[in-house]
């Protein structure tokens, strides 16, 4: 949750949008995913407030705590990423699953619309 919200413009997603970016699988069911903003609310990394478009909607914003642990938690991750998905892969194969991402990301970022 983290990365969504450091890397969203605004450091704010509305909370159906950072749910659904969020890919879980069986991992975390909706409740499991209320329950960790739970958390991360009450260790002051995230704020919860009243949508102003949508009175009915919650928008989540990273706080300067939260965005202080990206910052320190990122670095890791990034080399975990890279020695464990990067490396071993030539870089052809590299540019190969670029495009293959990138066209399943377009396909679900549209997959509410006809066509």
């Amino acid at each position: 949750m983290l990365v969504h919200l450091a890397w969203a413009p605004s450091g704010t997603l509305p909370l159906h949008e950072l749910t659904a970016s969020m890919v879980v699988a069986d991992a975390l069911s909706r409740s499991g995913i209320t329950r960790l903003l739970d958390r991360m609310d009450r260790d002051g990394l995230i704020t919860r407030t009243v949508s102003t478009t949508d009175r009915r909607r919650f928008d989540v914003s990273l706080t300067p705590a939260g965005q202080h642990r990206f910052d320190q938690a990122w670095p890791a991750h990034a080399n975990g990423i890279g020695r464990y998905f990067v490396q071993p892969l030539a870089p052809r194969d590299v540019g190969e699953l670029a495009r293959i991402l990138d066209t399943l990301i377009q396909a679900n970022q549209n997959h509410d619309q006809p066509g």
